[in-house]
């Protein structure tokens, strides 16, 4: 009985599909006999035309509207203060200030929503009171005079709290060749690197090596490993020449039962390679932000944008490997590793798969504008 209801079920669906029109390979009259077979060509083929139309959905391959911003102002008014805005998980202050026209000097007042990033905030140990105290980088908002307005009108189309605006969005793929880490060396070159000299402490030992990745000629560098290697030598402080195979102690004249010691000193340095190592990058990502022009008379422009942290929804919009935000392994990990010289990226990675599409990007376009909105602006004849 399961299998006549699910017959009848599929049979149904697949006459409807027919009557919109599906392009099937098999179209079924009234008690004519189903091969599953042709059932199965049939469902392949409704199977790919879903899949072409999920991407037409997707890419707007069938829609020909522009990109024009249909944005319309929807008041949002806060009082001012801390934390009152949330859009992409970017937190917002509704600042409010006093700015006169350039056009009579007569006053408005703004209300705007603007971040402020308490500062040191990539060490919160070096500054721990930064945030309570109210310590914050520099944000400035700024009004600008327009000069010969006849010749630079350039036609203001939206609204925003009353005054004419000028709204503008900004999309950008980047694509990027970069060295990460360009001044250190692989971590194949350290660990065939050429020692020079080892000097042993009562509570370390350091290590020179020649350096393949120099800022100078001839560079040598140095690294200390801690250790203890008091039960092997009485000796505390002595320095031993790996050219010449000599020390500087008499008393010592082997090092060969230091060499495990030594080994492993050399094996822990060569771990920190891992996250730290010069690593050519090729990577892709999405940038999206809005700004907008506000006139507050024909002579006085009001200017402010905003963006957001893409690296926050990488999942869709990836983002720059080269951010300060990532960490120095998220930057090894990033995207694709190419080789020295490299310059063809195409077959790197799929493109069409990691930058997003049109229907993605306006998401996260029509969230940033809602920020738009929280602009309050009210004007005064008065003089200031």
């Amino acid at each position: 009985m399961k299998s006549t209801i699910k017959l009848g079920i599929l049979v149904g669906a697949l006459c409807g599909l027919n009557n919109l029109n599906a392009d099937v390979p098999h179209v079924f009259e009234d008690g004519e006999v189903i091969r599953a077979e042709e059932m199965n060509e049939n469902f392949a083929s409704i199977n790919s035309e879903i899949t072409t139309i999920k991407t037409d959905v997707e890419n707007n391959s069938n829609n020909n509207s522009s990109w024009s911003e249909d944005y319309t102002y929807s008041v949002k008014d806060l009082t001012p203060g801390r934390d009152r805005v949330n859009v992409l998980e970017e937190i917002y202050d509704i600042m409010q200030f006093d700015t006169v026209s350039f056009n009579n000097h007569s006053l408005y007042t703004i209300k705007l929503p603007i971040v402020i990033d308490d500062c040191y905030q990539w060490d919160d140990d070096y500054y721990p009171l930064c945030d309570s105290l109210d310590s914050h980088e520099r944000v400035s908002v700024r009004t600008s005079e327009r000069r010969n307005y006849q010749d630079n009108h350039d036609g203001f189309s939206n609204t925003i709290s009353g005054y004419p605006a000028n709204i503008s969005v900004n999309v950008t793929n980047s694509h990027v060749t970069d060295t990460f880490f360009d001044s250190n060396m692989t971590r194949a070159e350290f660990d065939s690197a050429t020692y020079t000299e080892y000097y042993f402490h009562s509570s370390y030992i350091r290590l020179e090596y020649v350096d393949a990745n120099p800022a100078r000629e001839n560079d040598i560098e140095t690294y200390f490993c801690y250790t203890d290697w008091s039960d092997i030598s009485i000796e505390k402080y002595w320095t031993w020449d790996v050219t010449t195979g000599t020390s500087d102690e008499d008393s010592i004249t082997s090092i060969d039962d230091f060499n495990s010691i030594l080994n492993a000193c050399k094996a822990a340095e060569s771990e920190k390679y891992v996250i730290n190592q010069r690593v050519n990058k090729y990577y892709a990502f999405t940038e999206i932000s809005i700004s907008a022009q506000i006139e507050l008379d024909p002579h006085t422009i009001l200017r402010v944008s905003y963006d957001f942290d893409e690296a926050k929804f990488s999942s869709a919009l990836s983002y720059d490997c080269a951010s300060y935000a990532l960490t120095d392994l998220q930057k090894q990990n990033c995207d694709a590793t190419v080789a020295p010289f490299e310059r063809n990226f195409s077959d790197d990675f799929a493109e069409e798969v990691k930058l997003p599409a049109k229907l993605t990007r306006e998401q996260y376009v029509d969230q940033l504008l809602t920020v738009l909105d929280h602009i309050v602006i009210s004007g005064s004849d008065s003089e200031s």
